[in-house]
């Protein structure tokens, strides 16, 4: 029954639940104020700012004059709607109550100003891109469901909640607390300080490397993605993870891309770990010492290479090919010389 149903992919799927969610009395910017104030009655449908509360729920259309929204006082909200791109500045912004949620279609949005989650929220959308220069604070927790997009934070985040990375990518580029888990289609990536676990748990998920990402304990389950980008031999030419606390790959696997071909004796550091916990577990298909291909070149792994327990991959001398030599006329007549004498010594010993 199931094979007679359509495909339809993941970012569709979003698109139409976030069309759906839509809320028909939501209050929407028009931004047709004299100002970007929040608190401008002439910047909303109906001539009068929305109330501050769990229950509020906003929509930012394409239409609107005016893109740059200024939070002029602290205001919570419940859920988001942006159909255009826009840049948000100014006082905190709480999101709360009931399935609270940023979501986006197709737009890039920009906030600058705080935001609070006192309540789980989603931060997500088909195509949208989202930049949180500000910092993230709150009890709740954070759920990154960019499905065709991208979801950067660049503030120190304290939010204490946990994260969820769903779908898309999740870029980190400030600091955050942990715990932290990719799951399904997420990505997490950058170049950013996790202050707890990162654990890498679905079938899809990937976990990509900075230029340097640092994180506490770092759990990879079977199936899931190591991405790894070298475009030099140097630290910060190559992609990899710093790791406080114990790390478990669990026969994940490792992939490497890039346009740099190592020369002999490069190593990269993958994988840094403190102290001197070994890794628990291997790569998928690479044991201690074996090979894997990188543009031409081969790269052994070490799960116990720079200080003692780290993962390393160092170009080696790719094995040359067995040559098989032609001999010269001379040394043919002095082969056929000692067949000759072993021939008549052979006859001599058969005679006697």
């Amino acid at each position: 029954m199931s094979s007679l149903l359509p495909r339809i992919s993941l970012p569709i799927v979003i698109a139409l639940l976030v069309t759906a969610a839509l809320p028909a009395a939501a209050q929407s910017w028009t931004g047709a104020g004299p100002d970007d104030n929040w608190t401008t009655g002439a910047n909303w449908a109906g001539g009068v700012p929305p109330a501050s509360g769990p229950a509020t729920q906003l929509t930012f259309p394409a239409s609107a004059p005016r893109r740059s929204p200024l939070v002029d006082s602290p205001w919570t909200v419940n859920q988001v709607f942006f159909l255009g791109s826009y840049t948000m500045t100014g006082q905190a912004v709480t999101f709360d109550g009931l399935s609270a949620a940023i979501l986006a279609l197709g737009s890039t949005v920009t906030f600058s100003n705080p935001i609070v989650l006192a309540a789980p929220t989603t931060i997500g959308g088909s195509s949208g891109i989202f930049i949180l220069n500000g910092p993230v604070s709150g009890s709740g927790s954070l759920t990154a469901s960019a499905a065709t997009g991208a979801i950067t934070l660049r503030g120190a985040n304290t939010f204490t909640g946990g994260t969820i990375v769903g779908a898309g990518p999740l870029i980190l580029e400030g600091s955050m607390p942990g715990p932290v888990t990719v799951d399904s289609a997420g990505i997490f990536t950058g170049s950013g300080t996790v202050n707890g676990a990162v654990t890498v748990s679905g079938a899809g998920a990937i976990l990509r490397g900075g230029p340097v990402i640092s994180t506490g304990n770092l759990s990879m389950a079977a199936s899931t993605t190591l991405s790894m980008s070298i475009d030099g031999p140097a630290a910060g030419q190559y992609q990899s993870i710093n790791v406080t606390g114990a790390v478990d790959i669990s026969d994940a696997r490792l992939t490497l891309s890039g346009a740099y071909t190592p020369a002999l004796g490069d190593t990269f550091v993958v994988v840094t770990n403190d102290g001197t916990d070994a890794v628990a577990g291997t790569f998928a298909g690479l044991p201690e010492g074996a090979t894997a291909t990188f543009n031409g070149v081969p790269l052994r792994i070490s799960y116990v290479g720079g200080s003692g327990n780290d993962i390393t991959l160092t170009a080696i001398a790719a094995l040359a090919a067995d040559v098989v030599q032609v001999p010269t006329l001379s040394e043919w007549a002095l082969i056929l010389l000692a067949a000759i004498i072993g021939t008549l010594g052979l006859s001599r010993t058969r005679r006697q």
